[in-house]
């Protein structure tokens, strides 16, 4: 049995990582661990780390497991 490849997904939840998102969770050769929301993109990070927690559960209660980190609610700064 070929093993799987282990991936923590890295998102700011832009619509077009929501088809990564399903590509990744659907592949049998991925096995995604975990996923960061960044609030640094498209989407504040309270709605972000929501939005994704949303669309694990059409993966089964497996996905609903999965870890969703918060990441940074603002981009850094340096002075």
């Amino acid at each position: 049995m070929k093993q799987r490849t282990k991936v923590i997904i890295d998102t700011d939840v832009d619509f077009d990582d929501y088809m990564a998102i399903v590509y990744l969770m659907q592949n049998p050769d991925i096995d995604v661990i975990a996923i960061s929301v960044t609030g640094c993109g498209a989407v504040h990070l309270s709605k972000g780390v929501e939005n994704v927690a949303n669309l694990l559960t059409l993966f089964g209660n497996h996905a609903l497991k999965l870890p969703v980190l918060r990441g940074a609610s603002a981009p850094l700064s340096f002075s």
